[in-house]
């Protein structure tokens, strides 16, 4: 029997990067995966990917930045499926600006998909876990919750609100419900390609990865199904980190180079 067979898995932020990479893991273990993204043709793309892989798979069009949209996804997901029993809230933003720069007025949208999304995906979905009596959930953080960089405040920012989201959420939702989040380190996917194909500032970059290189997206996914998994069963409120040993460090200077 499969890891997650008979298991349903409610993905948000799914069509690219982290949560594609853990879309097909999870559904290569048997869940019935649910892709809930902005991106309409990638979520779709993802979907056929999968069945033609054998698994099973639905795109629900979803906007994490409204409430209406995350409430449809986990309504739509309750009717094909019946139950969720794990749920991966991945949809991350940021932008670069010195704070005395900084129009702080635009810290409102990345704190509205990067926090307010996450909680609104945890208050939705939680309430169909309370009723099952089980579920497990995984919010996508980052290093950068414990490791500032400068010129991105309103990201460093919403990443460590998430770390405390998910310690109060585990309080709130146990024992039933686990909740938990990731860190991720810098992982070879789309939103940092201008650094991955930069060979000098790659070479910059692994002097200070302990593994000399970028995480990978099926890497990030492995970490995500052992927090959703009963392999995990006692372990709720933490922010796992999956970042090559870069926190040790910190993050490297790549003006010179990008």
């Amino acid at each position: 029997m499969k890891r997650f067979e008979e298991k349903v898995f409610l993905d948000f932020g799914t069509a690219s990067g982290m949560g594609k990479a853990t879309a097909q893991l999870f559904a290569k273990d048997g869940a019935k995966v649910v892709i809930a993204d902005l991106q309409n043709s990638q979520g779709e793309k993802v979907v056929q990917e999968i069945i033609a892989e054998g698994g099973e798979a639905i795109f629900i069009p979803v906007d994490c930045t409204q409430e209406k949209d995350i409430i449809k996804a986990a309504e739509q997901t309750i009717q094909k499926f019946g139950c969720i029993d794990m749920m991966l809230y991945q949809p991350g933003a940021g932008h670069s600006a010195l704070i005395l720069d900084d129009d702080i007025d635009s810290w409102k949208w990345v704190f509205e998909l990067n926090v307010f999304g996450a909680a609104r995906a945890i208050k939705s979905v939680g309430k169909y876990m309370k009723e099952q009596g089980k579920g497990a959930i995984v919010v996508t953080s980052s290093i950068n919750s414990f490791v500032p960089v400068k010129e991105n405040a309103a990201y460093c920012s919403s990443k460590g609100a998430i770390a405390q989201l998910v310690k109060v959420a585990a309080m709130e939702l146990g024992p039933q419900i686990r909740v938990n989040a990731i860190n991720p380190g810098l992982t070879d996917t789309p939103s940092i390609k201008v650094l991955t194909q930069n060979y000098n500032a790659c070479q910059v970059a692994y002097k200070n990865i302990v593994m000399e290189r970028f995480g990978k997206p099926e890497e990030f996914a492995t970490t995500a199904r052992f927090l959703l998994s009963d392999d995990a069963s006692y372990i709720t409120g933490v922010s796992l980190t999956c970042d090559g040993g870069i926190s040790l460090y910190g993050y490297p200077d790549l003006s010179e180079v990008l």
